[in-house]
């Protein structure tokens, strides 16, 4: 699956045609979302966090070696911009008067994040392996918070699936 994301990635690279980069987009977004949802404090942020890297990497698509795979290329984008995402909030909290509590709370401690990020990119691995059909429910429960019904809505299945 990843090799046809790379050719695409590429064919966008050298062409600059928008279907190249919606196919990349396809076949990436929802390993990328996975994990964005754990290093984000909700499925809105972490669906932000997708659309930055995405945009983050049409500004660096220059600086890709096309010789390495290009999803851990983009969740290194992703995990770097959701690392300045928590620095520019710590800082608010900074700025706002907060206490040392509130900054070593949640979200700021680097082990903790360390963590975060380990068990995000072992779970978008586990999930990438997964059928597209267990993939886009994992996707909905996990990352979106949906629960069964509203996810055999959204995908036009009985609720018994």
């Amino acid at each position: 699956m990843h090799g046809e994301a790379e050719s695409a990635f590429l064919a966008f690279r050298e062409r600059g045609r928008a279907r190249d980069l919606a196919r990349v987009f396809d076949l990436v977004a929802q390993e990328l979302l996975l994990v964005a949802g754990h290093l984000a404090r909700g499925g809105v942020e972490a669906e932000e966090l997708v659309q930055q890297t995405f945009l983050a990497a049409l500004e660096r698509r220059a600086s890709w070696d096309a010789e390495r795979p290009l999803v851990p290329w983009l969740l290194g984008i992703l995990v770097r911009l959701a690392r300045g995402e928590r620095r520019r909030v710590a800082k608010e909290r900074e700025r706002g008067g907060g206490s040392l509590d509130a900054l070593t709370s949640e979200g700021t401690d680097p082990a903790r994040q360390a963590e975060d990020a380990e068990l995000a990119t072992a779970l978008a691995g586990a999930v990438a392996a997964l059928p597209e059909a267990y993939r886009e429910v994992l996707s909905l429960r996990l990352v979106h918070g949906r629960e069964a019904v509203e996810i055999a809505h959204a995908l036009g299945r009985p609720l018994e699936t």
